[in-house]
């Protein structure tokens, strides 16, 4: 090997996906057949947290219309899971979809929903699994997202929230509790890689909570790294994944998913506007028109994660889909606009990649020409950086010579470029290999 390109440890970093902020959806709470905020509104008692609901004459309302012109439908359109297939589909998005393990007590949804057709709840999961799994991640939220569930006898409780029960857990009771409801989704075909919270469900037993989905992850679905969605913050300008545990000695860590979006979609499930008059009031506070102003869009100009999150019942707007019409507004402004500038990742692999910069170990080597990268996790698009002194002529990993693009826009597995002065390497997928996953680059 010629030449003498050096360069130091802590010239060495993990950057972003090819360069890239990454950028996540978030769709809480999707069910069959039903709809899962009439359940809390019609479940959970009156007076816990987040209860903001009021019945009148066998209808559920939210507590500020009074006028009562929106009731809060029951039922959700078996077709309604198709429409939002092809929204997610045509625009490329990656995230995660909640899937209730067993909604609102009326059953399991690997077995049979009270009031679902069994060919309503059966082709829904067809559809998550085998149309959407390419795009989003699947987790429970948590068992009924309604009331607490006894494990023990299979029956939801009447007299307290799932989310208010888990406050006081510990463990060990979470533990189980997390593994049921992975344990249900499996027997339904469906691998959950981590898990949403109903409501703030563990906000004050983090700790603990992080803990049991680390432990219910392994002994259910073999998984070394898993996430949970429990914060939003949608005010800060750089709003990262929160890594919660890490567990070098066994390769295992846990991640915390941040939304920096509240739902922009849930007043549709109010308005008396038309969908031309109302869809401006949610999509462009998020990104405008022109693409030159919008929460989304100061995320991406100060180079943050973008995470936004919506609701199953706010897509469905009572069945007017003005929720759903607007997502599709959303994401073809962000991705028109924006869609250079950000990779889109399912949860699982923001976590993976998050995992993998808090745990690599690196050698230099040869006098600095030759640098050694081992880590224990599966990550998708691996990118790092460092300075070279002189500039190298040719980089190659695991002696197979990367391409050299000009452009950090055509930077894709297998390639390498200059950027800011440093050298940008993504390494073949094929470089991955067997845990711990080890490759090497090499300077000339």
């Amino acid at each position: 090997m010629s030449g003498a390109a050096m360069y130091t440890l802590s010239d060495f970093k993990w950057e972003y996906p090819l360069l890239r902020p990454p950028a996540c959806i978030l769709i809480d709470d999707p069910t069959p057949g039903v709809n899962p905020l009439f359940q809390f509104a019609s479940q959970v008692p009156p007076g816990s947290k987040f209860y903001h609901y009021y019945s009148s004459g066998g209808r559920w309302y939210f507590t500020q219309d009074e006028s009562m012109r929106h009731p809060i439908a029951e039922r959700v359109d078996p077709s309604f899971i198709h429409e939002f297939a092809s929204v997610i589909k045509s625009n490329g998005v990656k995230g995660k979809m909640s899937v209730i393990p067993c909604p609102g007590g009326i059953g399991r949804i690997d077995r049979s929903l009270m009031g679902v057709p069994d060919q309503v709840r059966e082709d829904f999961i067809r559809v998550v699994r085998d149309e959407l799994g390419s795009n989003l991640d699947v987790s429970p939220e948590l068992i009924t997202h309604t009331n607490a569930f006894d494990i023990t006898r299979g029956v939801m409780r009447s007299d307290l929230s799932e989310h208010e029960w888990s406050q006081s857990r510990s463990v060990e009771e979470l533990t189980e509790y997390v593994s049921y409801a992975f344990e249900v989704l499996r027997s339904a075909g469906l691998v959950a890689t981590g898990v949403t919270s109903p409501c703030d469900f563990g906000a004050e037993v983090e700790g603990e909570y992080a803990e049991a989905i680390r432990r219910a992850s392994k002994r259910i679905n073999d998984a070394n790294v898993a996430w949970y969605f429990l914060r939003v913050d949608e005010q800060s300008l750089n709003v990262s994944p929160r890594l919660v545990i890490l567990d070098r000695e066994h390769g295992e860590a846990v991640v915390s998913i941040v939304s920096a979006t509240g739902d922009p979609f849930w007043s549709s499930q109010l308005t008396d506007e038309p969908f031309e008059e109302w869809v401006g009031s949610a999509v462009d506070p998020m990104v405008s028109g022109d693409g030159g102003s919008g929460r989304l869009v100061d995320l991406v100009r100060y180079r943050s994660p973008v995470v936004m999150l919506t609701h199953w019942q706010s897509l469905y707007s009572n069945g007017t889909r003005f929720g759903l019409k607007a997502l599709d507004e959303l994401l073809k402004r962000f991705n028109t606009h924006l869609g250079e500038d950000i990779i889109w990742m399912k949860c699982s692999e923001l976590a993976s990649y998050v995992a993998c910069t808090h745990n690599t170990e690196y050698r230099v080597l040869d006098g600095g020409r030759l640098i050694r990268v081992s880590t224990p996790f599966t990550c998708r698009l691996h990118t790092v950086s460092f300075h070279g002194d002189p500039t190298p002529r040719r980089v190659s990993v695991d002696d197979v010579d990367a391409e050299r693009v000009e452009k950090p826009s055509e930077l894709a597995p297998g390639k390498w470029t200059l950027y800011d002065g440093r050298v940008v390497v993504v390494p073949p997928e094929s470089a991955k290999g067997e845990h711990p996953h080890t490759w090497s680059i090499s300077l000339d």
